[in-house]
């Protein structure tokens, strides 16, 4: 009894290590489509955006969210503005379609403002 219940442990183990390697497959093609499309949302995202805001780059996640959230970073002098009260500034992410997005978060970290002239741009590239 002992022997048959060894070796029904061994097939149990087995049969969990194999269970755990699939997964481990599985998972690791499922972070790489994920990854791909992705980083074809990041890219159509700047080619709609940069004729507007040519210094405009993304990244997947940053410190404060993984790569489910799409970064938007510009450091140009109008996007690195801090007059939020400005009538004739809007804030980039407020502009853009939520439908574009397909379920990724999109974000601008450190906030991106964009003048009427960039909004109507963008608007129209959209």
């Amino acid at each position: 009894m002992g022997r048959e219940m060894d070796s029904e442990t061994r097939q149990t183990k087995q049969k969990i290590k194999q269970i755990f390697k699939t997964l481990k497959a599985e998972h690791g093609v499922a972070y790489a489509n994920f990854v791909k499309v992705q980083t074809t949302i990041g890219l159509k995202l700047v080619s709609v955006l940069k004729p507007a805001i040519p210094d405009i780059r993304y990244s997947l996640g940053w410190d404060e969210a993984g790569i489910d959230t799409i970064c938007l970073w510009s450091g140009s002098p109008i996007s690195q503005s801090k007059n939020y009260l400005d009538p004739n500034m809007f804030g980039l992410i407020d502009i853009l379609p939520v439908y574009m997005f397909a379920g990724s978060s999109v974000v601008t970290p450190f906030g991106i403002l964009i003048n009427a002239e960039q909004k109507a741009q963008i608007e129209k590239n959209m």
